[in-house]
């Protein structure tokens, strides 16, 4: 489970990287912002669900591949470096797990700095005098920059009293769009974005690339409305270095140069154009090496001999191991001897009562099958794995999983009973309906 949980952050992290990168290379410079704004939310909420997306094709990276090949041929040498090395999975396990917990710590801190956040604002709702003005709440503050909203709220300074009639209306008006096309809500999700996503400094980049742009389709709707220089002039003339909280749209957020500029010097139609021509095959290629990039991922990860699968006991005591067409001598008549060929296709373990019967590896639960062994009562289960392989279980006394259910590696499927009645249960492994090691696996 932390395994995937670790590969999911990966590769959604390598996304938003590469998103990131996009946008700054075709669409930085223009002045198509709503498109913008669209493009960080779709990628953003696209990198977040893709890594959980089962895609209908795969890529040249197999898991089992090399595993197999040594299955195939009947190599049995690496059995033995397996057995040497078997320690190495719980020093993994330990150091993914040291790695889980610091990233945990790392959510904590930053969702109590949200939390900071929020109970501020809410305190200068509580604190200071508010009044309706239609669909919003203007709240009056001190000490803070000029004006800045949240939600339906819009924060007005002392400052904000010192401005001409024609400039609080350009700065109210300014808040008031910030309100009604709902900029908070993209910063609360970004927000979010950047405490799972915290160790990346994409998600942050992201987040403040996000509130430029707001900050852009506002200074587009009211220039429209007024003077492009004059405005400019109240941009400079109420810059403050700081804002509030990073919760807040400010009216004289940073970034002032690029805002004015864009306002005064926009960029040609033509170089716009051809941006976008070049840009819609360019989002395909960053898709694929997403694809790509994500595959070497989990490829690096999953692909190691040692611990593709589990044991499906916990406490592994083998009674008779996996075996095929070995001599025994069938009769003896002085010096010669009748040879035969017997084959033991899986392993068998000796186990307790009431023992945890586990997933190998991750799968569908093919079948569960009840049958009767000299009078006992005993359940076959077989799960399907990918890369056409399958577990086969038998001697189990209870199944707790269903047919059609997914399982995860490890994962307890049922149990063995009485140790008096159930004293063994063994496991095969299927490579296309055909028996194979599964110790190369283990």
């Amino acid at each position: 489970m932390i395994i995937k949980w670790l590969t999911y952050l990966i590769e959604s992290s390598v996304f938003l990287m590469i998103s990131f990168l996009f946008y700054k290379s075709f669409f930085h410079k223009l002045t198509h912002f709503v498109w913008n704004r669209f493009y960080f939310l779709t990628m953003s909420f696209v990198g977040l669900i893709l890594p959980w997306l089962k895609l209908p094709f795969s890529l040249p990276f197999d898991n089992y591949a090399s595993v197999l090949e040594f299955t195939a041929t009947g190599n049995d040498s690496f059995l033995f470096v397996h057995a040497e090395n078997s320690s190495n999975f719980d020093f993994l396990a330990v150091f993914l797990s040291f790695i889980f917990v610091v990233y945990l710590s790392g959510v904590l801190r930053y969702s109590i700095i949200f939390i900071r956040n929020l109970r501020s604002i809410n305190c200068l709702i509580k604190q200071n005098k508010c009044a309706r003005i239609g669909k919003f709440k203007i709240v009056e503050v001190t000490n803070t920059t000029v004006a800045f909203s949240f939600l339906r709220f819009i924060f007005l300074s002392d400052s904000y009293a010192k401005l001409n009639g024609k400039e609080k209306q350009q700065v109210l008006e300014h808040e008031k769009i910030h309100a009604l096309q709902l900029h908070s809500i993209d910063i609360l999700f970004f927000e979010l974005l950047e405490i799972f996503f915290w160790f990346s400094p994409f998600s942050k980049k992201t987040k403040r690339m996000a509130q430029q742009n707001h900050e852009f389709i506002v200074d587009e709707t009211v220039k429209k409305q007024s003077n492009d220089y004059a405005y400019s002039q109240l941009m400079l003339k109420l810059s403050k270095p700081q804002p509030v909280t990073e919760l807040t749209n400010n009216f004289a957020q940073n970034a002032l140069k690029d805002r004015i500029l864009l306002i005064l010097k926009p960029e040609p139609k033509k170089v716009q154009k051809w941006r976008f021509r070049v840009a819609m095959p360019s989002l395909l290629s960053v898709i694929f090496a997403y694809l790509f990039i994500t595959s070497i991922i989990n490829n690096a990860l999953n692909n190691t001999k040692n611990n593709l699968f589990v044991t499906p006991v916990g406490k592994v005591n083998v009674v008779s191991d996996y075996f095929i067409n070995k001599k025994v001598v069938q009769k003896q008549e002085g010096t010669e001897k009748e040879y035969l060929l017997i084959s033991h296709p899986e392993i068998t373990y000796k186990v307790e009562t009431n023992t945890a019967i586990l997933a190998v590896s991750e799968g569908e639960i093919f079948l569960i099958e009840d049958f009767d062994n000299w009078g006992v009562a005993e359940k076959k289960i077989i799960i399907r794995h990918p890369e056409s392989l399958q577990s086969v279980y038998k001697g189990l006394e209870r199944a707790i999983v269903v047919e059609k259910e997914m399982v995860e590696k490890g994962q307890i499927i049922g149990y063995s009973g009485d140790q008096r009645l159930y004293p063994t249960i063994s496991y095969q492994l299927l490579f296309e309906e055909k028996p194979i090691n599964p110790n190369a696996f283990f």
